[in-house]
């Protein structure tokens, strides 16, 4: 293979390791914060659960002081009833008496309501729990993991560009400047030709073009984007 070729095969394998590896080191903290998100949203709902339990267990004492109150008025109201001497007075004093015990059932069933309703949340609570208990596990194993991989992609990276500085000052600096315009011109600078067709614009290339990349004897480039172009084929010849 011919020496330039096979050094600009490797900086350009160095280059797409690069970008690849500043990709993912970019990537991994928004994953981080996506796990983050994710423990937030099994802990609001978590909160939101107990939440209804306390709102429950207000309206339960709330109806039960109400139930108080109104059985306290309805003793008053019987011991007055001996004390009064029409019939209408009796009658309305009753009524009153009446009302309120309407008014206990009514709060009576809105306990029970409020009982049954606080079963369920109690249910959905200990689920909520057990599923915040078991992500942040998980999550923790995950972030521990995605971590340690972000310090070896680092760590990788820093390799990848210290080797391409390297491999770039052995280049002859004509043939160099020449790949950093076709990076700027297409995003890559050498390409594998795939049969006929340059990998990089997928144009077929002159036949004596393509016979003569097979072998990858010397530098040649495609006619239409310019990128040097190499083979994987054994040559023939």
């Amino acid at each position: 293979m011919n020496p330039d070729l096979e050094k600009l095969m490797n900086i350009q394998h160095l280059s797409d390791e690069i970008q690849r590896l500043k990709k993912r080191c970019d990537e991994i903290p928004g994953i981080l914060l996506d796990f983050d998100r994710q423990l937030d949203s099994s802990q609001k709902k978590l909160d939101s659960i107990k939440s209804l339990i306390k709102d429950n267990e207000a309206r339960i004492r709330k109806c039960e002081i109400a139930i108080q109150d109104a059985r306290t008025q309805q003793g008053k109201y019987r011991t007055q009833l001996f004390k009064l001497k029409s019939n209408r007075e009796y009658q309305a004093l009753n009524s009153e008496i009446t009302l309120l015990g309407e008014k206990i059932s009514a709060f009576e069933t809105e306990i029970i309501e409020n009982m049954e309703n606080n079963d369920s949340a109690q249910c959905a609570r200990k689920q909520a729990e057990e599923h915040l208990k078991a992500e942040k596990i998980r999550i923790g194993e995950e972030k521990l993991k995605i971590s340690s991989e972000l310090s070896e992609e680092k760590r990788r990276l820093e390799d990848a560009q210290a080797a391409y500085e390297r491999q770039r000052q052995e280049m002859d600096e004509e043939i160099i400047s020449q790949f950093d315009r076709l990076v700027r011109k297409n995003g890559r600078a050498v390409s594998e030709l795939h049969g006929k067709n340059c990998g990089n614009c997928y144009v077929k290339v002159r036949p004596q073009i393509a016979a003569s990349v097979i072998g990858n004897t010397c530098l040649l480039n495609c006619d239409k984007c310019g990128v040097y172009l190499y083979s994987v084929e054994k040559s023939t010849e």
